[in-house]
């Protein structure tokens, strides 16, 4: 059998009672006499009991999480240093990091996910971003919060010219590069609500009001499958520079409460955020100001204060997870039939093989 399902085998027999007494004695057996064999199995000792822990295959299955989202999960489980409930806030496309900074002004253990201000390993694009991004969904306490503020630049509408995206052909111009990483981001980010939904968390997606993000195959299946709130607010009502219009999508009611925080009568724009030109064909058209655009992007200090509070307000954290089978789900639960859907367009085969250790990173 693939490698894969050796370990997939060996989780089943991880969640057996007395199972991990037994493999614990036998790690200290001194007839394991290379080191290499005995730090292996203390190794498993401790990481196949922790998947298992986090894992209820089966009742995955039930809730209706995609299998290639389960496999994923259950080999980023055995990676050591997953700290099971750990974490209360994971904002995605962190940017500045307004939430983050918010919740920990209210003592919650928040992270900060962004590949632009905090490290290139934080790049949902390649393997190992991705793979991270899968351990801190898992990560999170039942209850917590997931936000994420999907980069938008290909989907608004001051970019439609040339990503030539609309609501139906939502996929755009797939000869540019950026178009398709955009579609990219945004299945790798789907296979990531589905997760933070099967183990109980909060999610929020914000984009602005113009963008097309929820036209998106994977985000038509969510909103489909889940009960999904949405929301509407001004990040002018936050003393933001611009009025820009956001739009929200999540699990949880209380989003709506953003949309009770209004702009005054009074209020004016201080930043031109697009500009009119006449381009190579003399054609006059409208672009985004880059710089002053580029500052828009940001939360204000207040918007992350305001979201801290709401969540704070409305949101209980911790609670049991779903118990563990006491049976074993059977070896070929996972198995993939021709019908089932394996997201291609997530990109998941390199991510995988980096999990399985056949490549450092793409």
């Amino acid at each position: 059998p693939s490698a894969s399902w050796r370990l997939w085998g060996f989780c089943c027999l991880a969640s057996s009672p007395g199972f991990k007494p037994w493999l614990q004695a036998l790690a200290s057996s001194p007839g394991l006499y290379t080191r290499r064999a005995r730090l292996w199995f203390q190794t498993m000792a401790f990481n196949a009991a922790g998947a298992m822990a986090l894992l209820s295959v089966a009742a995955a299955l039930e809730f209706g999480a995609p299998k290639v989202l389960l496999r994923l999960a259950v080999l980023v489980a055995q990676v050591p240093g997953l700290d099971v409930d750990s974490v209360d806030v994971l904002e995605l496309f962190a940017g500045r990091r307004r939430l983050t900074k918010a919740f920990r002004q209210m003592r919650l253990g928040a992270i900060p996910y962004d590949v632009e201000t905090i490290s290139s390993s934080m790049d949902i694009l390649t393997d190992k971003g991705f793979a991270l991004a899968i351990k801190l969904v898992l990560s999170l306490k039942r209850g917590a919060l997931l936000w994420i503020g999907i980069p938008c630049s290909s989907w608004v509408w001051m970019n439609m010219g040339t990503a030539a995206r609309n609501k139906i052909l939502w996929m755009g111009n797939t000869s540019h590069q950026y178009v398709r990483e955009a579609n990219k981001t945004v299945s790798r980010v789907a296979l990531l609500i589905w997760l933070a939904s099967w183990r109980g968390a909060t999610w929020i997606v914000e984009q602005p009001l113009s963008s097309l993000v929820g036209y998106h195959q994977r985000m038509q299946e969510l909103f489909a499958k889940f009960t999904v709130y949405r929301s509407r607010a001004a990040m002018g009502a936050f003393s933001g520079s611009t009025i820009k219009y956001l739009k929200f999508w999540s699990n949880e009611d209380w989003i709506s409460e953003m949309s009770t925080y209004k702009v005054g009568r009074k209020f004016i724009d201080r930043q031109k955020t697009y500009r009119n030109r006449i381009n190579k064909s003399g054609i006059q058209v409208t672009d985004g100001a880059h710089k002053q655009l580029k500052e828009t992007e940001a939360y204000t200090r207040r918007f992350g204060r305001v979201v801290a509070a709401l969540f704070m307000n409305n949101q209980k954290l911790g609670g049991a997870r779903t118990p563990i089978e006491e049976t074993p789900p059977p070896r070929d639960l996972l198995k993939m039939s021709p019908t089932d859907d394996c997201w291609s367009d997530a990109g998941l085969d390199t991510v995988f093989e980096f999990l399985r250790g056949g490549n450092d990173d793409t």
